[in-house]
């Protein structure tokens, strides 16, 4: 006779603990008070892909109103852009790479309703952040059932805690990290509940998040190695029974495939990655290049273990190509061969260290350069997903150090074990709560990565570009010029490590020019020109020189070379439409304008151009028309500035009020679950 499993008691810890919402709340309120001095940031780095240069979600290209009908019909308008176009598309014209529409309808919907607000942005990566935090907990407790309750709150802490994730959570355009990770967690969690109950919902729920998380991410194309391994580890599941399980998920990977390739015009960058991108393009030895890796993934361990010096950027020439005679090289390489050894061997034993290993080597090898290039040398943010599996094997690691019993009902823990417990986290929570404010805007970015990153050449050129656009704004002379100074001297600094950036030399030429230093401008620009002969804005500067010099005939030969390379420059039309209107020629300066017109239909001082030689034709009607529209497109740009916070001042609505619902919220989940305590 068959003995049939028993069920699962009633008052089981896991599902005592499960059913009690008082550590979810915690760990909500926790996570959210975390990072809840970040919500006060500005915009910063790359924050612009995905609000308010992005057309699809911002509305500026279509002026819409912001009144109950304009935003239900902006909303309608861009919702197939969204769907049917590449991420990239509404922010620089790129259908390639990413396709993330989740993430672009999160944004949509948070930005048509509460207006263009960075501190609405933020708030919400909080929100998600900590909500995050919270399914995270409700996983790891499926996860790990038949261990101690404690252990997976243990290892929620670290990962909720864990600076490295300052990157993601402070960054407005991680966003997409954050609801990938919501959305691919909550599919593990479902995938779990399925293997436990039974009940075929659940798989389908799980296939739905995971599709969700997908559009979120293309990272989260990982998580289909995840889930028959964390299914094999963590149940009695046959291999058989696992992999008839993973067909929904493989017949998932196929629709997502088939989305992608039918949306995007490439499902790759089309963007040659130069060395400045990714420091490993800096050697064809393949060799070299494969050791060079090594010393990022090294780098990963030592970030996950001693997370304190942070930055934004590890471009060029952070990482020096080595050889395998290099001890870093070397070291990682021999540290990750045995990884991947261990791991092949007891995954099959339904090891934990194993999956935790797979965990991590599965969830960031598409980021880490070994086996495509990609846009980034390396990156804080590729860590957060394969935190989680560092996380897991780190309180396993030590509870088998200290010999602590992690499936015991009342755990008995060392006072030593206690202590490096609570030193670790404090650290983790000291380091965040410190490393947010970094992200603050761009000045405070980039030099808070210039103090760590001194040998990266893009960190001394953002903190250059930083400075040049702060003076460039600044009516005080006697602060405009240091400023300006400093950029110049930011920007040599840079030189000196990679001196083949094009855009460099122009940046310079310009700062120069607002200094007032012709000779060393026209220097600049040229030697912008020697390395990239179409660069438009150092041809057309050296145009607008000869221009003020009344060199009609040198300014249209620079002019007409922007064109000949570039012919959607605005500007340079313009330019050659001010030239022929100086010397008399009004109808060609007339097609000129309309041209320049054509191809920027925000330049007010185009309008005022053609108004102006509508009049030289006597067409006083046309003159007015155009007239009009100059100040109709300067009365909404003003508006729209007036709409972007320019102060540090804390806005008291809409922020003030989400932040009073979420602390609502909390206390009410709170007096539920002290209701259904006293209850039972």
């Amino acid at each position: 006779m068959s003995k049939s499993r028993p069920k699962a008691s009633k008052t089981s810890p896991s599902t005592i603990v499960s059913r009690n919402w008082i550590w979810p709340a915690v760990i909500f309120a926790a996570s959210f008070l975390l990072y809840s001095n970040s919500i006060h940031n500005f915009y910063a780095l790359d924050d612009d892909i995905y609000t308010r240069k992005n057309e699809y979600i911002t509305g500026h290209s279509e002026n819409y109103k912001h009144d109950f009908g304009g935003s239900v019909g902006h909303i309608i308008h861009n919702l197939p852009n969204i769907f049917r176009k590449g991420s990239l598309m509404g922010f620089n014209k790129q259908n390639d790479a990413n396709y993330r529409p989740i993430v672009l309808l999160d944004f949509l919907l948070e930005t048509t309703i509460l207006g263009e607000n960075p501190f609405v942005n933020h708030f919400f990566n909080v929100f998600f952040y900590a909500l995050a935090m919270v399914v995270l907990y409700w996983f790891l407790l499926r996860l790990l059932k038949q261990y101690n309750p404690s252990i997976p709150l243990i290892i929620t802490a670290l990962f909720m805690l864990h600076p490295i994730h300052t990157d993601v959570v402070a960054n407005i355009k991680s966003r997409d990290e954050i609801l990938g990770f919501l959305f691919g967690i909550g599919s593990l969690l479902q995938v779990m509940k399925y293997t436990e109950l039974k009940t075929p919902k659940y798989l389908a729920y799980g296939v739905l998040l995971l599709f969700c998380s997908i559009l979120c991410k293309e990272n989260s194309l990982t998580l289909l190695v995840i889930i028959p391994v964390m299914v094999f580890t963590f149940t009695e599941y046959s291999i058989k029974k696992v992999i008839l399980l993973c067909l929904p998920f493989a017949g998932l990977a196929l629709v997502y495939v088939f989305i992608r390739v039918n949306v995007l015009s490439s499902v790759t960058f089309t963007q040659k990655i130069d060395l400045v991108n990714n420091s490993l393009m800096a050697t064809d030895n393949i060799w070299d290049r494969y050791a060079t890796n090594f010393t990022m993934m090294g780098r990963y361990l030592r970030l996950l273990l001693f997370p304190y010096s942070l930055s934004w950027d590890y471009s060029y020439n952070t990482f020096p190509i080595v050889s395998w005679t290099n001890f870093r090289a070397f070291g990682a390489g021999l540290i990750y061969l045995g990884l991947v050894g261990y791991a092949l061997v007891r995954v099959w034993k339904r090891d934990v260290y194993a999956f935790c290993i797979i965990f991590y080597l599965s969830t960031l090898i598409l980021t880490s350069n070994l086996v495509i290039k990609i846009l980034a040398t390396f990156a804080e943010r590729f860590l957060f997903l394969p935190s989680l599996g560092f996380c897991i094997a780190l309180v396993f690691l030590l509870g088998k150090i200290f010999k602590v019993d992690l499936k015991s009902s009342r755990l008995s823990v060392p006072s030593s074990l206690n202590y490096i417990i609570v030193a670790l986290l404090a650290f983790y929570t000291i380091r965040t709560i410190t490393r947010s404010p970094d992200w603050k805007n761009n000045i405070t970015l980039f030099e808070a990565g210039l103090q760590t990153q001194q040998e990266s050449a893009r960190a001394h050129f953002a903190v250059a570009s930083e400075k040049r656009i702060m003076g460039e704004r600044e009516g005080n002379p006697m602060v405009r010029q240091p400023l300006l100074n400093e950029a110049i001297d930011e920007y040599e600094r840079g030189l000196k490590i990679y001196d083949k950036d094009p855009e460099i030399y122009f940046n310079i030429g310009i700062t120069y020019a607002d200094l007032g230093n012709r000779e060393k401008a026209e220097e600049y620009y040229n030697k912008c020109l020697a390395l990239r002969p179409s660069y438009g804005g150092a041809r057309n500067n050296l145009g607008v020189y000869y221009f003020n010099d009344k060199n009609y005939e040198k300014a249209l030969e620079c002019f007409k070379g922007v064109v000949k390379y570039d012919s959607a420059y605005a500007d340079a039309y313009s330019n050659i439409g001010a030239c022929y209107d100086n010397t008399g020629l009004h109808k060609e300066a007339m097609e000129e304008f309309k041209l320049a017109a054509k191809f920027n239909k925000d330049g007010a001082g185009i309008y005022d151009n053609l108004s102006r030689t509508s009049l030289f034709l006597n067409d006083s009607v046309s003159a007015r028309a155009y007239s009009d529209s100059a100040n109709q497109i300067r009365l909404r740009l003003d508006l729209l500035n007036r709409q972007i916070p320019r102060d540090d001042k804390y806005p008291f609505t809409p922020v003030t009020i989400l932040i009073l619902l979420t602390l609502v919220g909390f206390v009410v989940s709170i007096y539920i679950s002290s209701s259904k305590k006293a209850l039972s």
